[in-house]
C-alpha cells in the first residue's frame, strides 16, 4: 500500500450561486479546483490528456466534490452552457469531439453534451472537471476512482447534487484516473453505445484487450450452454484441466466463491492448479486444489447426466437424486414449450419500465409492487441453477438487473404491507436472500470503496430499517437479521466514505445490542399509529431511505398529534433518545486521515482481532500478478 505524500488535500465543494435570491445553477469547478486537492492534467500515451493524480491517494480517499449540471435532456445542458461557455472549458477537447459519435451535432454545445454526460435516473448529469476522467471498464485493472452518486431508481437526482471522486484503489502520484462510463452490470450494447459516444468505441483497458482470447476473465456476460453437474448434489462434472474455464467453489474461499478463472498450469507434485483471476478489480493468481474447481468447458459434463423427463431442462446424476430434490425442482418444471431466458429477460425489462423512477413505484399498490418482486426472482432462481441447460453465472449482467429491480420492490412492498397491518415474514427473508447474494457477487467483483459495494449496502440498510418496524413475531428470524447486521459493520469505513451520517446512525443501532439494537419498540410505535387513518395516510410521505433516527422521530409526531401535524415540534421516542448517545470511542477519521489498511484475503479490511470472528482461512496460496511468484502449498 502507497503511504500518502504529505498532508492530505483539503475537499473544495464547488457550489451553486444565488443572485437576488433566485437559484442560478451549479458552478461548475476549475482546473484550480482540482490543482488544490491534488490533482491535474497529463497526456497519456494513447489516450490524451485526462487527470491524473499529483500526489498519492490511498483507497477510500475523496479526491474532490464537484456540483454537475443536471438536466433532462442533454438538449437542455447544452443551453445551459451556450449561456456560460467560459466555464467549461475543458469541454472542449479537440481529439475528444473527433473521436465521438453522435447523430445529431447542429445544436452549439451538443457535441460537448454527448461526449461528456452521464445518465444517472433517466437525467443528463455533466461535470467540468470530471468530465476530464478517461474511460476504463468497470472490474478491469484500470478503473481507480468512482462516483458517490447513488443511482437506485427510489431518489431523484436534481440541481444541487454534490457528487464525490472517490479512489477505489491506492492511486500513486502521476497515475492517470480511469472511470467506467457505463454502469457495473450494464447491458452490453448500452455499454458499446457509452463508449463509441464519447471515445469513438476504442477501449485499451485490460478487459477489452483479452475479449475472445484464452486469457478473458470477464465476469459479467457469461453464459453456459451446459448443466454442468447434478442440480441435486453437484457431481458429475469432469475434473478441471490446463486451458479451461473454471467455477471456483466454496473450498477456494468465501471471497472467491462463484468467481470464473482460467487454469494455467498444474504442478504434478501436489495436482494443484494454478488459476488466474479477476477479483475486486485486480488480476490474482492462486494455487488451488482440483476439487475446489468446476471446470466449465463445453465437454465439462460427463455422460451419466440425465435430464428432467418431463421439463428437459435440468440435469440429474441418477433418480436418487431426481426423487430427493423433485421438491425443490417442481416449482420451476413444467410441460410448456421452452422459453430461452432472453425472451424472459425482455418480459423483465418491460417490467423494469414500469417501475423506473420513484414517482412510479409510490403510485404502485404492495399487490403490484409483489407480483413484479416475484416474477424478477423467479428470474434468478431459474437461470442461475447449475443443472440447467443453459444457465447463467451469477455475476451475469441479466441477473444482477433481476435483483436490482427485485430487491427495491420487494422492500418497497414490505413497506406498503406495514401500513396495511400485515408483516409478511416470508417476503422479508425473501428479500434478505437476494440482497445477500446481490451484495455477494459485487463484492468479489470490484474494489471494497467501489460505488456499487456502497448501492448493495445502501438496500442492506434499507431493508435493517425496515426490520425496525416488524414484530418480532412475524418478523424475519434472527440469523438472517444477524447476518445482514454483521456484512454492514464490516463495511462500515464504506459506509463512511458515502453516508457519513449512515455510519453514524448504524454504530447508534449497533450500540443497543448484539443484534443491532433491534427491538419490538418500532413494531409497537407503528401498531398504534396504523389505528388512524389519517396518521397512516401521513406515514406514506415518510421517505423510506430516511436514517433510521429520523423515521422514529417522523412516527412519534404522528402518534403524539391528534392530527398529523408536521409544525409541531417531535415527541422523542425513549429508543430514539437513546440512540442520539453517541457511541464510546474516538471520533470516527475522514477518509483521508485513515491510514491504509493490512491486506488480508479473502476479506482484506477486517475487524479488529479482539472482535474478528474466528473463521477457518481457505486453504489457497496467492501469487502476485507480475511477476507471477509460485508459493508452496500450507
Amino acid at each position: 500500500l502507497l503511504p500518502p505524500s504529505g498532508p492530505p488535500a483539503a475537499v473544495h465543494v464547488c457550489r451553486g450561486s444565488r443572485r437576488g435570491g433566485v437559484w442560478r445553477g451549479a458552478m461548475p469547478a476549475s482546473l484550480q479546483d482540482a490543482e488544490r486537492n491534488g490533482l491535474g492534467l497529463g497526456e497519456v500515451p494513447g489516450e490524451g490528456r485526462c487527470l491524473v493524480a499529483r500526489q498519492d491517494f490511498a483507497a477510500g480517499s475523496v479526491l474532490m466534490v464537484e456540483q454537475p449540471v443536471v438536466r433532462a435532456r442533454a438538449e437542455d445542458v447544452a443551453r445551459h452552457i451556450e449561456q456560460r461557455p467560459t466555464k467549461f472549458g475543458l469541454l472542449r477537447g479537440g481529439a475528444n469531439l473527433a473521436a465521438a459519435h453522435v447523430a445529431d451535432a447542429t445544436q452549439p454545445f451538443i457535441l460537448e453534451v454527448e461526449t461528456n454526460s452521464f445518465m444517472f435516473s433517466g437525467k443528463c448529469v455533466v461535470f467540468h472537471v470530471f468530465s476530464m476522467l478517461n474511460h476504463a471498464c468497470a472490474t478491469s485493472n484500470e478503473e481507480n476512482v468512482c462516483f458517490s452518486i447513488l443511482n437506485t431508481g427510489d431518489k431523484t437526482i436534481d440541481e444541487g447534487l454534490e457528487v464525490k471522486l472517490v479512489a477505489t484503489k491506492d492511486i500513486a502520484a502521476g497515475e492517470p484516473l480511469h472511470i467506467s462510463y457505463h454502469q457495473v452490470f450494464a447491458e452490453p450494447v448500452e455499454k458499446e453505445e457509452r463508449i463509441k459516444a464519447h471515445c469513438g468505441g476504442n477501449c485499451r483497458c485490460s478487459l477489452c484487450r483479452a475479449r475472445g482470447s484464452v486469457l478473458d476473465l470477464e465476469q459479467l456476460g457469461r453464459e453456459f450452454p451446459g448443466p454442468g453437474v447434478c442440480q441435486l448434489c453437484r457431481s458429475g462434472n469432469r475434473e478441471a484441466k490446463t486451458g479451461d474455464l473454471v467455477a471456483l467453489l466454496s473450498g477456494a474461499g468465501a471471497a472467491y466463491f462463484g468467481l470464473h478463472g482460467r487454469v494455467l498450469e498444474s504442478r504434478a507434485s501436489d495436482g494443484r492448479l494454478l488459476v488466474r483471476l479477476q477479483f475486486q478489480g485486480r488480476e490474482e493468481r492462486l494455487w488451488l486444489a482440483a476439487s475446489h474447481l468446476r471446470s466449465l468447458g463445453a465437454d465439462a459434463s460427463l455422460p451419466g447426466l440425465r435430464q428432467c423427463g418431463r421439463c428437459k431442462t435440468v440435469a440429474f446424476c441418477s433418480e436418487q437424486c431426481q426423487r430427493a430434490g423433485w421438491k425443490a425442482h417442481k416449482e420451476f418444471c413444467g410441460e410448456q414449450p421452452r422459453r430461452s431466458w432472453k425472451d424472459e429477460y425482455r418480459e423483465l425489462q418491460l417490467l423494469r419500465a414500469r417501475f423506473d423512477g420513484p414517482e412510479a413505484r409510490q403510485a404502485a399498490n404492495s399487490s403490484d409492487l409483489t407480483s413484479a418482486f416475484d416474477s424478477a426472482r423467479r428470474f434468478v432462481q431459474v437461470w442461475t441453477q447449475p443443472g440447467r441447460a443453459p444457465h447463467l453465472a451469477a455475476g451475469h449482467q441479466a441477473v444482477q438487473q433481476a435483483l436490482l429491480l427485485a430487491i427495491p420492490l420487494g422492500t418497497l412492498a414490505l413497506w406498503r404491507q406495514l401500513a396495511e397491518g400485515v408483516a409478511d415474514r416470508v417476503l422479508w427473508s425473501s428479500v434478505g436472500e437476494l440482497v445477500r447474494l446481490h451484495l455477494q457477487t459485487v463484492r468479489a467483483l470490484v474494489p471494497r470503496f467501489h460505488i456499487a459495494v456502497w448501492t448493495a449496502l445502501h438496500h442492506v440498510r434499507g431493508l435493517l430499517s425496515l426490520r425496525e418496524l416488524m414484530p418480532e413475531s412475524s418478523g424475519a428470524d434472527g440469523s438472517s437479521v444477524g447476518d445482514l447486521v454483521r456484512e454492514f459493520a464490516r463495511h462500515l469505513d464504506v459506509a463512511e466514505v458515502y453516508d457519513p451520517d449512515a455510519a453514524a446512525s448504524f454504530r447508534q443501532q449497533a450500540a443497543g445490542g448484539p443484534d443491532g439494537g433491534l427491538s419490538s419498540d418500532g413494531s409497537k410505535l407503528f401498531a398504534e399509529m396504523a389505528k388512524d387513518p389519517a396518521r397512516l395516510a401521513e406515514f406514506y410521505k415518510i421517505d423510506p431511505e430516511a436514517p433510521l433516527e429520523k423515521k422514529m422521530e417522523l412516527m412519534s409526531r404522528l402518534l403524539t398529534s391528534k392530527a398529523a401535524d408536521s409544525s409541531r415540534p417531535a415527541t422523542q421516542h425513549r429508543h430514539h433518545q437513546e440512540l442520539e448517545q453517541p457511541a464510546a470511542g474516538p471520533p470516527p477519521l475522514s477518509p483521508q486521515q485513515r491510514q491504509p489498511p493490512r491486506q488480508e484475503l479473502p476479506d482484506h479490511r477486517q475487524p479488529p482481532a479482539a472482535a474478528r470472528p474466528t473463521v477457518q482461512q481457505p486453504m489457497i496460496e496467492v501469487v502476485k500478478a507480475a511477476p507471477p511468484v509460485e508459493h508452496e502449498p500450507p
